[in-house]
């Protein structure tokens, strides 16, 4: 949840999280809650352990670190995402550089086809129209003998590549019509990497450019799925994180937010309902804060 702050004309500035402020200002208002009761003195000596000073110190101390924990994983998270964002950006050209280099090296159109059926997945992109797997197309006989319907088999993501260079085949490959929902970065890893491992099958495949080479291309496909497992690990590192402020803060026995509850409860039946030290400590709000997913993180411009 955020709001808009308002600037002193009246006017909306920056959004600020409500829920990330709501746990600072849980511990902030801990911490006075901590100061008032020291200040009571030796009159302040509870039997429950757990709400002793020392004890609440160490559940502040705790509560802190939680915090700023979460704070390093969002950094942390930002960062490999930022990376990732780097990394990928020039995936789709080079992908249009393997298939123009595949054609190059003297592919068929069987395998030219095949390839395109790759490609279109990892630049987001359909088929001029969808065909059924059922349709029949034309295709024209090597004769030139007129036109001989032939059933349309669908194209695999790796079929073997032809490696002889003749003229098309009387079979046309129809690709699947493409979803662009693939475009996911596990996708476009997976469909690299298929890429990759297509035209390794292509003998006459081999480029004189380094960074066309499959060695290459397969060294390039690792660091995809490098990159990929670091936003998914710093992902999971943040979940943790929060789980382990939750704990701290808001579990129903042992959290800052049901020790606080049971300091004023103290304070109460040792001071009195009408003192001053319990109004002092009443008067301290606390507020579960429901947590939810990580904030979104956007990649830098």
């Amino acid at each position: 949840m955020t709001k808009k702050k308002k600037s002193a004309s009246g006017a909306a500035t920056k959004k600020v999280s409500t829920t990330e402020t709501g746990h600072a200002k849980n511990l902030a208002n801990f911490e006075t809650l901590i100061i008032d009761c020291q200040g009571f003195g030796t009159a302040y000596n509870p039997s429950n352990s757990a709400i002793t000073i020392t004890a609440l110190q160490t559940i502040y101390t705790n509560a802190t670190n939680a915090l700023t924990d979460i704070t390093l994983k969002n950094n942390t998270l930002s960062h490999t995402i930022n990376t990732r964002e780097v990394l990928f950006t020039p995936l789709k050209s080079l992908a249009t550089q393997i298939m123009a280099a595949l054609l190059a090296s003297g592919a068929n159109t069987e395998t030219m086809l095949n390839a395109k059926t790759i490609n279109r997945k990892i630049q987001g992109s359909r088929a001029t129209k969808k065909i059924a797997a059922s349709t029949t197309t034309p295709t024209t006989t090597p004769t030139g003998g007129g036109t001989t319907p032939t059933p349309t088999p669908t194209a695999t993501t790796t079929p073997t590549p032809s490696p002889e260079k003749t003229a098309p085949t009387t079979t046309t490959v129809v690709p699947h019509s493409i979803s662009t929902a693939q475009l996911s970065y596990d996708n476009l890893v997976a469909h690299f990497q298929d890429l990759v491992n297509y035209v390794s099958l292509y003998p006459a495949y081999n480029p004189n450019e380094a960074n066309l080479k499959v060695a290459a291309l397969n060294t390039t496909a690792a660091s995809y799925t490098t990159a990929n497992n670091a936003v998914k690990t710093a992902q999971n590192a943040l979940h943790t994180s929060m789980a382990t402020r939750t704990t701290v803060l808001y579990n129903p026995t042992t959290g800052m937010i049901h020790i606080a509850k049971e300091v004023k409860a103290y304070v109460k039946s040792a001071f009195g309902a009408s003192s001053p030290q319990f109004k002092e400590v009443n008067k301290i709000h606390f507020k579960e804060v429901v947590t939810g997913k990580p904030r979104k993180h956007r990649k830098k411009k």
